[in-house]
């Protein structure tokens, strides 16, 4: 697993578009000044990012955490986050599906953040387009199941070079290595040399401590930075 880069306070310029670019800056600012990590979980149906916040919830005890998420999601998918007892928020994700950076900088001012600590948005909307909306995110992480990934995906390019880590879920599914992960993660790294890679499976804990460290070295690598005056 490639380590971990230090979180980058721009986006890719692929990610910048008019009118969103402004508000993106002012969401990364204000999770700056939070010293917290804002995690983009860019997926597409079947990923199951509701059970990868779950668990690492529960195996995460170094500081608070909360969730933003597209309402859109499937209500037991709701109830199962809301039953954590994590602060979440739900919020219409309008005409298009998909969250935007106005929609972020809106729950931001309903959601208290976790001061040095973790936010997870999920964005769970049409299959993954031909470009991501920038939401003023500090990371971005590309969920993607072990069991037929989205062929969509290896014929996107413009996803690849914000995308700080490729996370196969689901490898418990997999009997035997798949051909078709394989090939995800090497159009992954030939688009972008540098992505982090992990495979894990949320419900049988595979992978996860793995994970959990990812997390916990950039979150440390943010409480270094200096704290913006606003």
């Amino acid at each position: 697993m490639s380590a971990p880069r230090p979180p980058s306070p721009q986006p890719h310029p692929a990610f910048v578009h008019s009118g969103n670019a402004i508000i993106a800056a002012g969401n990364r600012g204000r999770f700056e000044a939070a010293r917290l990590l804002a995690l983009n979980l860019v997926s597409c149906p079947g990923a199951g990012t509701p059970t990868l916040v779950i668990e690492t919830f529960r195996r995460w005890s170094d500081s608070p955490a909360a969730v933003i998420l597209n309402r859109d999601r499937p209500s037991n998918d709701l109830q199962r986050l809301h039953a954590t007892g994590m602060p979440i928020l739900s919020i219409d994700p309008g005409p298009a599906r998909r969250l935007d950076a106005a929609r972020i900088a809106e729950a931001i001012d309903r959601l208290s953040l976790p001061e040095c600590g973790l936010l997870f948005i999920d964005d769970l909307g049409e299959p993954i387009g031909p470009t991501e909306i920038d939401l003023g995110e500090t990371i971005r992480i590309v969920v993607c199941p072990a069991i037929d990934p989205p062929t969509t995906l290896l014929d996107n390019p413009v996803v690849w070079p914000a995308t700080d880590l490729l996370l196969v879920s689901k490898i418990d599914l997999l009997p035997h290595p798949s051909a078709n992960v394989e090939a995800l993660i090497t159009a992954a790294r030939h688009l972008h040399p540098e992505i982090a890679v992990i495979r894990l499976s949320a419900r049988t804990g595979e992978g996860m401590s793995r994970w959990l460290s990812w997390l916990r070295t950039l979150l440390a690598a943010r409480q270094l930075t200096t704290r913006p005056e606003y």
